[in-house]
């Protein structure tokens, strides 16, 4: 009878699982479908504002007006894309790379950034990491959307980590069916990126919630909450794990954990 109670509770866990899957498929073709009916207007409202721009030279009043136009017309692209990038399957073109080029790449990208806000970055990368099978453009956004977050967590300025390294899959842990034990199996190597920053951290309610579309701590206007929903699903599909949890001790702050599988020596 234990028995039978346990898989019932578990079919039922895993039903609610499928209906929650199937909720997320309707959103995502909702979205696409709304992101594609309004890109094409957008770009014409820009075109727009932009040759009203050089006819309008004299007028200081309406030039500050076109700007405000602009940035606003961007802030709208940039939510379209966000829902192109939930919703849209996705063609990875997959290279074998060392993961420390693209994380040095992206903090070339992102210097002005961490300058402005008075954030210090702190870089501590393996200098013998095993190869990894990436889509660069793909991973590029990821470390900017997790290193864009950092910033925006500490708007007095801070500090941020960040730290790659090679690991085995030693033990199973106390629990054998979490994430990472569906992945990776004992003895594989993997490589791990961390990223932590000294904000404030994240209120533990909204933890389990933080990868799921639309949710956001920021306030309207400053975020979708498709971010870390896109972070996480680039990540999937790339047969890797990404985890985060509030740093515990006396510091304050977020730790953001990227697991890879590497790329077999005999692998083409």
């Amino acid at each position: 009878e234990r028995k039978l109670h346990d898989t019932i509770e578990l079919l039922n866990e895993t039903q609610l699982q499928l209906i929650e899957a199937e909720k997320l498929k309707t959103i995502g073709r909702l979205a696409a479908g709304v992101a594609h009916e309004v890109k094409n207007p957008l770009a014409v409202i820009r075109l727009g504002l932009e040759y009203l721009q050089k006819k309008l030279q004299q007028s200081d009043e309406a030039i500050e007006l076109l700007d405000d136009m602009l940035i606003a017309t961007d802030k709208a692209n940039k939510v379209i894309f966000e829902l192109l990038d939930y919703s849209a399957p996705h063609e990875l073109s997959m290279e074998p790379r060392n993961i420390n080029e693209v994380i040095e790449k992206v903090l070339n990208m992102t210097r002005h950034n961490f300058t402005k806000a008075h954030v210090i970055v702190s870089q501590n990368l393996s200098d013998d990491l095993p190869l990894v099978a990436i889509d660069e453009s793909k991973l590029d956004q990821v470390f900017i959307n997790l290193l864009l977050n950092a910033i925006g967590a500490m708007p007095s300025g801070g500090q941020v980590d960040i730290r790659s390294y090679c690991e085995r899959m030693t033990a199973t842990g106390d629990n054998v069916s979490s994430k990472l034990t569906e992945l990776f199996n004992i003895g594989d190597p993997m490589v791990i990126v961390e990223i932590a920053d000294t904000g404030s951290g994240i209120d533990h309610t909204h933890l389990a919630k933080i990868f799921e579309p639309f949710f956001s701590t920021k306030t309207t206007g400053q975020g979708t909450g498709l971010g870390l929903s896109v972070t996480k699903s680039i990540v999937d599909m790339h047969r890797g794990l990404i985890t985060l949890e509030n740093i515990e001790g006396d510091a304050t702050g977020v730790r953001v954990r990227l697991y890879f599988p590497t790329v077999s020596p005999h692998e083409p």
